[in-house]
């Protein structure tokens, strides 16, 4: 017996020696491999937020990070870098615009939304085009938000109307205690917007007298350019090549409006990175300003590492103690209070009241003639019983319209709002049109053969789930009589734009738009998202378990039964333990690793499919 126990007590010695090993191990790793792959100069991004402010995690709890957690994290990451005095480090939180419309925390103007967003230290914010379609929101925000920003709102190419000055600042300059970053804000060359304001062309810009003033005499050491375009907009490299005409240090796109998860090399000193939407997505990038100022062997993905971060708060955890490794909780007493400001808001809003519960999840990127389609829904139930029940009618609108999934269960009026947040009002725009004449306004080409009756929701851009324009027609066909004549039917947005091409294809003047009154209450005007309310309301009653949240009592747990061993056995349930906690330190090392090690969406169709979820119809869906 002293012999085995000899042999246990080695046993014992030489696992706990692996497991401090491991532990030691974690616990030094460098931040590159198993936290942020940190710089001189660090940036976390947020782009195409869209309102999404209070997260995702009533519907979908793999994403429950909000606007708090968010704070709570960027100030634990400062809380890190204050205390690296011995280190180079800048660390920065910038948002790249379309901070509106997605929810219904967002109205026009942004009187419940920008209060939320001042609690953010945003040391950068850029213009995005949904900041721009509405007089009364440019007003507001010039006065009620920009200058909250200190000069750090950027609209490098947008300008006042009334003044023909920039709504903010052409550019500004981050001080860091280890970098000079020279930073623009630009808008891509945007052409729905209002009335009160000018975009101008971003390749007129860079010609201009003050940035190559700027590029010449400021002080810097790096370039950020905040660019509200694509990730490979021809503009980017526009943007680039003006800024390399005077200096080839490092410079980081932050790009944005198209919704993906994108990264791509500009050039050897350059790249330009687009981090997500609606809050899916916390980008983290990061480089040496030093790195171009020498013949580095680095390439440019070495030069400037990045990763895209779910927005799980067990991953922003994961992550704080990977930085370090006495951090094990994310919230702070601000991100807290944050958190629930939001919530209080929604509930003050009336957001949080219930309209009814979907008996299933309704994806917006199925296409439309597919069980469970958003867009099937939509076009082939709840037009046609709400707007289409005399006969002669058609209805068309682009399919950027609709933004995000209709989830099942319990409904509340903010997702409604989510799934159709621009609440169009809804015209009769055009009369006795032959279908023929409207499918050549949309741009449809008849295919042979069609025998008089198209469906034309089944034809499909190539590469694409979804037409470009969604038709209703009757209940439940999605059939159009190619011998019948149509009363025309679109919301707001498109009425011009439809008026016009319908004129010009059947050679008849355009007429005055009809505004289309509710069914059951003629006094009100008829809208999009009023008509998912309303269809959710009259055919997805709740049943009283879904609708009531029912508070039970767990059962009282079981009497504590001993299951402890007898004392001869305790020395190998001791060593068995142990080895259990090595290998699950191990497997949990390597699980970490794999995560951190996620750099890039390697397939790019893939990417777009799953991150975009929205049409380029037009600009303001996006």
């Amino acid at each position: 017996m002293i012999q085995l126990y000899r042999i246990i007590a080695v046993t014992l010695l030489l696992l706990l020696t692996l497991v401090g090993a491991a532990l030691n191990e974690s616990s030094s790793a460098s931040a590159a491999l198993e936290g942020l792959p940190w710089g001189t100069v660090n940036l976390l991004v947020l782009t195409d937020v869209h309102s999404w402010i209070a997260g995702h995690e009533r519907h979908e709890s793999n994403m429950n990070v909000d606007y708090g957690d968010v704070l709570s994290f960027v100030q634990r990451l400062h809380k890190f870098v204050d205390s690296q005095q011995e280190q180079d480090m800048d660390l920065y939180l910038v948002m790249n615009g379309d901070f509106m419309d997605g929810t219904g925390l967002s109205t026009r103007p942004p009187r419940y939304l920008t209060p939320l967003l001042k609690q953010m230290p945003f040391d950068v914010i850029n213009l995005g085009n949904h900041e721009l379609y509405d007089n009364a929101t440019i007003d507001f925000i010039l006065d009620e938000f920009i200058p909250d920003w200190n000069g750090h709102y950027l609209t490098s190419n947008t300008l006042y109307e009334p003044t023909r000055q920039t709504l903010g600042s052409q550019y500004c300059i981050l001080r860091g205690r280890a970098s000079t970053t020279l930073t623009f804000g630009f808008l891509f060359n945007f052409q729905g917007h209002s009335k009160n304001t000018i975009v101008e062309n971003v390749q007129d810009v860079v010609r201009q007298s003050w940035f190559q003033h700027v590029l010449v005499n400021e002080e810097y050491d790096t370039i950020l350019v905040m660019a509200h375009m694509h990730v490979t907009d021809p503009l980017v490299q526009i943007i680039l090549d003006a800024i390399r005409e005077h200096t080839n240090c490092s410079v980081a796109f932050v790009t944005g409006h198209t919704h993906l998860r994108r990264y791509e090399v500009l050039d050897e000193n350059s790249v330009s990175f687009e981090a997500g939407r609606f809050l899916d997505t916390i980008g983290f990038m990061s480089w040496n300003p030093a790195d171009a100022a020498i013949d580095s062997p680095l390439s440019p993905e070495e030069k400037f590492p990045h990763l895209f971060i779910d927005t799980s708060r067990d991953i922003l955890t994961e992550i704080l103690h990977a930085t370090d490794n006495s951090t094990n909780n994310l919230p702070t007493m601000e991100g807290i209070r944050l958190t629930d400001k939001i919530h209080t808001t929604q509930g003050d809003m009336g957001l949080l009241k219930t309209v009814g519960c979907s008996p299933h999840v309704y994806e917006l990127a199925t296409p439309i003639n597919e069980k469970l389609s958003l867009w099937g829904l939509y076009i082939h139930q709840i037009i046609p019983e709400r707007l289409l029940q005399t006969p002669g009618k058609v209805y068309v609108e682009g399919t950027g319209s609709l933004r995000y999934d209709l989830m099942n269960g319990k409904i509340l009026i903010d997702d409604v709002i989510s799934v159709c947040p621009f609440n169009q009002t809804i015209l009769e725009v055009a009369v006795d049109v032959p279908a023929t004449k409207l499918l050549e306004a949309l741009g449809i080409e008849v295919p042979p053969h069609s025998h008089g009756a198209l469906k034309p929701n089944s034809i499909l851009p190539e590469g694409k789930q979804l037409p470009t324009w969604a038709i209703a027609t009757t209940l439940n066909t999605g059939i159009l009589d190619l011998d019948q004549h149509y009363r025309v039917l679109t919301p707001l947005y498109y009425a011009d734009y439809l008026k016009g091409r319908i004129a010009n294809v059947t050679g008849t003047p355009a007429i005055d738009s009809i505004t289309v009154k509710k069914a059951d209450n003629p006094k009100l005007n008829e809208s999009t998202t009023d008509l998912w309310k309303d269809y959710i309301e009259a055919n997805w009653k709740c049943k009283k378990s879904e609708s009531i949240l029912e508070i039970i009592d767990p059962p009282p747990p079981p009497p504590i039964e001993s299951d402890e061993p007898p004392p001869e056995e305790r020395p190998l349930v001791v060593a068995f333990f142990i080895c259990f906690i090595v290998l699950g330190l191990s497997a949990y090392k390597k699980r970490r690793m794999q995560y951190f090690s996620y750099q890039s969406i390697p397939d790019a169709k893939a990417t777009e499919a799953l991150f975009r979820k929205t049409s380029q119809t037009s600009a303001m869906y996006q």
